[in-house]
């Protein structure tokens, strides 16, 4: 009788806990299916050799546009997600991180109706208009567009995303004026629309943003035939650099040529003077091969130029410090993708 009673005691503090664990065992796979995060990230380091006009050649490493960040979605049921996005910029040639995650971060809330993105995620005109036709080297590091006038703030942003009508993919972004008085010190609301048309071989795309006394609108174009690809962009802005410069117009053509694992660019911008300020044009150019060692990892090379007028200054992010000073790099480089 006791050791019936011994038994039956065992059984009745077993039994719940394998219920428990059985519970949990057909929990966790739902749980997983439900929601997830991702790490990933950017690692682009290259060697160039580098000459601003008026100062000393330089042979230098030099980080490009490498990255650290997370994302994660979740299933909130009848067609409901919520998601969110982390990004720091890392110096992989020190592997410092810069600015804790100051490069992107994201909160959204999306469904069949579209998706409402709230955060620090820059402007979308220069996404979807410059990175799009910026091929050879991510948009990153030296070679980067230095003409296109960026006027949408990229902090403090809430934007709608129609979901996708034919090809055609619309978001509203708005920065309130009380933020941008605190951030920036100027009391206007920002504001921008941007447009995305995928059709065919032809990828299509429009902004329109403004802030305070600047404005910019800007249309891209990008299309593929084989193993080429061809584009370019047209913007108008006013005030987009400089204060009271008034209106500039501003271009940029790219060609690629794609032969097995390799890639030949040749991409040319050209930004004419303000209208309040003579002088102060700008030409770009870029030729570049990437040869491609995975779809995650690959070797290029590139040369690149910038020739400023007397009064321009565009390229403060290689140096550029005064009006009429000129760059020009030629750099190897490994990027890898994680």
């Amino acid at each position: 009788m006791a050791a019936t009673i011994v038994r039956s005691g065992v059984c009745s503090s077993i039994l719940p806990l394998v219920a428990s664990v059985a519970v949990l065992a057909a929990w966790v796979p739902s749980a997983q299916a439900q929601g997830f995060v991702t790490l990933y990230g950017r690692v682009n380091t290259t060697v160039e050799h580098g000459k601003l006009s008026g100062e000393s050649t330089t042979t230098q490493m030099r980080n490009n546009g490498s990255n650290l960040g997370f994302m994660g979605q979740e299933d909130l049921g009848n067609g409901l997600k919520a998601g969110f996005l982390y990004e720091m910029d890392i110096d992989s040639t020190t592997g410092a991180a810069d600015d804790g995650y100051a490069s992107q971060s994201e909160l959204w809330l999306g469904g069949n109706w579209g998706r409402v993105r709230l955060g620090n995620y820059g402007g979308q005109s220069f996404k979807t208009i410059v990175e799009e036709v910026s091929l050879h080297n991510d948009n990153v590091g030296s070679s980067a567009d230095f003409l296109f006038a960026d006027v949408m703030p990229a902090d403090h942003h809430v934007s709608y995303v129609t979901p996708e009508l034919g090809g055609l993919v619309l978001e509203l972004g708005f920065s309130s004026e009380d933020d941008r008085l605190r951030q920036d010190g100027v009391k206007k609301n920002a504001y921008e629309l941007v447009a995305n048309y995928d059709i065919g071989d032809w990828s299509l795309a429009g902004s329109y943003s403004e802030f305070g006394r600047a404005e910019q609108f800007a249309v891209r174009a990008l299309y593929t035939l084989g193993d080429f690809q061809l584009g370019g962009y047209y913007q108008q802005d006013k005030n987009g650099w400089l204060d009271d410069a008034g209106k500039r117009d501003s271009y940029r053509l790219v060609g690629i040529y794609t032969l097995g694992h390799s890639e030949f660019h040749v991409n040319a911008g050209y930004a004419d003077e303000y209208r309040n300020l003579a002088d102060s044009d700008a030409m770009q150019w870029t030729l570049a091969w990437n040869y491609h060692l995975s779809k995650r990892t690959k070797l290029y090379a590139l040369y690149t130029e910038l020739d400023n007028s007397r009064n321009a200054t565009y390229g403060a992010d290689v140096g550029v410090s005064q009006g009429g000073q000129d760059f020009k790099v030629f750099a190897v480089g490994l990027r890898h993708y994680f």
